[in-house]
């Protein structure tokens, strides 16, 4: 017996993982689009660890900013004994519910695996992971594996309580979600051109937290919207610098990620020009040499 719930692997987003399950569900709905528009802003943090991310000024987006298109709900891990683990994966397959858990390997290393189909007969699960060319792919986990890395996550947390809520910024440990009809929104159109508005000025916000004497830290960086852009270009000029350290690969994977989101900035405007059917030739104009802009971003990612 098989069960595959409907995924889409070419996503507008992909770099981060955590975001790309969600997209790899939304996308499969009829006017996704409707929601993504609106949504999915940039931040940029200043500081050790720096990146770009998608989220909120100053922090990732959680599982709770897509509830209004996903269901997601937290399943506790201790609630769930390894022994039981492929069994309630596939009760919640069989009710329409996409699952991610997070699997330890032998590094004591931890990432989550997103899955959204079995197949009894093959002891195994539908997945994604990335592959050779670094793009997710669909592959397939055994259920062996399965067991294996969770009951090493249920080990480590069992003996690591306070280590469990760690990675709460951005997911859960194990969760399961699937498709929302509420987002019936009649203001996208606004919500779009207000999203338009804030990526066109952008802002640096500079965090400053007291400590325990009443000492301020040194501030913490943001940047949203073309402030981004801006601070990349930076960090490019940087490299021309014989004693830079500015991280390559840091720096690649964050003009990846702005180049997304430049992306579906275009796709959105291309969706509108065809759901308004607009013909006016000075926006049409614009839009296409927004389009030819990102491509040649692109070309540099």
């Amino acid at each position: 017996m098989k069960r595959i719930l409907p995924i889409q692997t070419n996503t507008y987003l992909r770099v981060e993982c955590w975001t790309y399950y969600q997209m790899a569900i939304i996308q499969t709905l009829p006017d996704y689009m409707i929601w993504l528009s609106s949504h999915m802003d940039v931040f940029y943090y200043e500081a050790i660890g720096e990146g770009l991310y998608f989220g909120n000024r100053t922090k990732p987006f959680s599982p709770e900013y897509y509830r209004d298109i996903l269901d997601i709900e937290e399943i506790n891990l201790y609630d769930v004994h390894p022994d039981t683990i492929i069994n309630r994966i596939i009760d919640e397959l069989n009710r329409e519910y996409y699952y991610i858990v997070f699997l330890r390997d032998d590094n004591n290393d931890s990432h989550e695996a997103f899955i959204y189909g079995y197949d009894l007969e093959q002891k195994s699960f539908s997945s994604i992971a990335i592959n050779e060319s670094g793009r997710f792919a669909p592959t397939e986990i055994s259920f062996e594996d399965v067991i294996e890395g969770y009951s090493k996550e249920y080990k480590y947390y069992k003996g690591n309580c306070d280590q469990y809520y760690c990675k709460r910024s951005f997911g859960y440990i194990m969760s399961r979600m699937k498709p929302s009809l509420r987002y019936l929104t009649q203001n996208y159109a606004y919500d779009f051109f207000e999203k338009i508005y804030y990526e066109v000025y952008g802002t640096r916000t500079d965090l400053n937290d007291n400590d325990k004497i009443n000492e301020f830290w040194t501030p913490r960086v943001y940047y949203t919207g073309l402030s981004c852009l801006h601070i990349l270009c930076k960090k490019i000029e940087e490299l021309l610098h014989p004693d830079n350290k500015t991280d390559l690969f840091v720096l690649r994977k964050n003009l990846f990620k702005l180049a997304e989101h430049r992306k579906l900035i275009s796709a959105s405007m291309k969706w509108y020009e065809s759901q308004w059917n607009i013909s006016d030739a000075c926006l049409l104009d614009l839009s296409e040499e927004y389009n030819r802009a990102c491509e040649e971003m692109d070309k540099i990612c």
